[in-house]
């Protein structure tokens, strides 16, 4: 019985040995490159008078009159992008209306043209969403493989998360 679980795992390493060794997707392989990730934060850059590029974090943060804001993208086969507001408002965002209205408020002013703030709205205001968690959702947008939509409160600070992902 020890060697038939031996054998087993022998068999299972092996199988994996071509994708360990191959260490995924090389740089000219990616179809999101740097450049692209670059590109996105001068244009969010040029938009925002008050961006600053955080290099240890490889994300830009914007201030704003209630909190600040900090965007990343990333990705080399899927290009994604997050949203992350830090702030103080009197907004109640465990009410999941505020949340979405909050996060298509977010994503009009912070997406760099990746997603369009009207579907999902749309997508919102039909449903189209599951909650996966107290105060996270996955939403149904149609050109992405992933959208989320979360809320926590860090240290006394309410933080909303639009992320995606295509």
């Amino acid at each position: 019985m020890t060697s038939r679980l031996a054998s087993r795992r022998a068999a299972v390493f092996l199988i994996f040995i071509p994708i360990l060794a191959d260490g995924g997707p090389r740089a000219d392989e990616c179809l999101y490159d740097q450049a692209t990730h670059r590109a996105a934060y001068r244009r969010l850059q040029d938009m925002h008078e008050t961006a600053r590029f955080l290099p240890e974090e490889n994300a830009l943060e914007i201030g704003l009159k209630k909190g600040r804001v900090v965007l990343w993208t990333g990705g080399c086969m899927h290009l994604g992008f997050a949203i992350r507001y830090y702030g103080r408002d009197d907004a109640d965002y465990r009410n999941r209306k505020a949340l979405f209205k909050k996060s298509i408020e977010l994503l009009r002013s912070f997406d760099p043209g990746l997603a369009d703030p009207a579907i999902l709205k749309r997508a919102l205001g039909r449903n189209q969403f599951r909650k996966i968690e107290p105060h996270r959702y996955l939403v149904d947008y149609p050109s992405m493989t992933q959208f989320t939509i979360s809320y926590t409160v860090e240290m006394g600070e309410q933080r909303i998360e639009v992320s995606y992902y295509r």
